[in-house]
């Protein structure tokens, strides 16, 4: 079931962090790691490669609108 699992995103490209629950853009990547940023600038992170995966349409427009949420509240 390993196989099923999609290729880590390319650099430049906007991913999920399945343990961070994060998205963030993909900076760099390891034989075993993924370095990411938040979109909208800030600190990079660093997860293993298995945890990271292409965000779906679904995934971009939650993405979106947990941000506007909130800049909503004030918190971006």
């Amino acid at each position: 079931m390993a196989n099923e699992q999609a290729a880590t995103p390319e650099v430049g490209t906007v991913a999920w962090d399945s343990v961070r629950d994060r998205v963030g853009v993909v900076m760099a990547t390891t034989p075993t790691r993924v370095f990411l940023r938040p979109q909208r600038g800030g600190r990079e992170w660093e997860t293993d490669r298995e945890n990271v995966r292409a965000l779906t349409r679904k995934d971009t427009l939650r993405a979106g609108v947990a941000a506007a949420n909130a800049r909503s509240r004030g918190h971006a």
